[in-house]
């Protein structure tokens, strides 16, 4: 049986040019098939009544209003920069408040950490106004506080009694 069965192929008449190209299947098959390319178009503003005669079009609108076609591509270019320009600035803002918030997190954290670190000061310096070493029997925070002053800051104590190392790491 014939592809094309005494059928003359479907197509578009005028503008297009056909050709023939052979399609081939992946078992050795092969087709002729009908193509058509379309020629591409090309735009030429005509010498309108009165406008210029030589074609060339102001962006203000001189002769584009000679020329619909011509007259909304322009309007939809200019539409076109203006929300370009108006995304710009969107982003610009964005990133702005970007900045501003994390700026604002930045001073937000340190004004914590200065903050924790006074009261961590604090806390040291009474606990050891409090650390007594003249009672009887001597009491873990007396003890502790000759060890800090007596063993490097990088010391490490291995002990076994209970709460007592909750002070000792301190």
């Amino acid at each position: 049986m014939s592809d094309q069965d005494g059928k003359k192929p479907l197509g578009l008449s005028g503008g297009a040019r056909s050709g023939r190209v052979n399609q081939s299947f992946s078992r050795g098959r092969t087709k002729t098939v009908v193509v058509e390319t379309k020629r591409k178009r090309v735009m030429v503003p005509k010498s309108g009544a009165g406008g210029k005669d030589d074609g060339t079009v102001d962006m203000e609108g001189g002769n584009a209003s000679a020329n619909p076609e011509l007259e909304r591509r322009m309007k939809a270019v200019m539409a076109a920069k203006a929300r370009e320009a108006d995304e710009e600035e969107q982003r610009q803002r964005e990133e702005q408040e970007r900045e501003e918030e994390r700026l604002r997190r930045r001073a937000e954290a340190e004004a914590w950490t200065a903050a924790f670190q006074s009261d961590r000061k604090a806390y040291l310096a009474k606990r050891d106004a409090d650390a007594e070493m003249d009672t009887l029997p001597i009491q873990p925070s007396g003890l502790f506080r000759t060890l800090r002053g007596v063993l490097p800051r990088d010391a490490a104590l291995t002990m076994d009694a209970g709460t007592l190392c909750l002070q000792a790491t301190d």
